[in-house]
């Protein structure tokens, strides 16, 4: 798993694994 930290970016592709709060993305 990768883990990404992006500034106020949402992916078009709401995943559980996905946090627009937190600004946390987990592939």
């Amino acid at each position: 798993m990768h883990t990404l930290l992006m500034q106020g970016t949402c992916s078009s592709e709401k995943s559980e694994e996905i946090n627009c709060g937190d600004v946390l993305l987990i592939a």
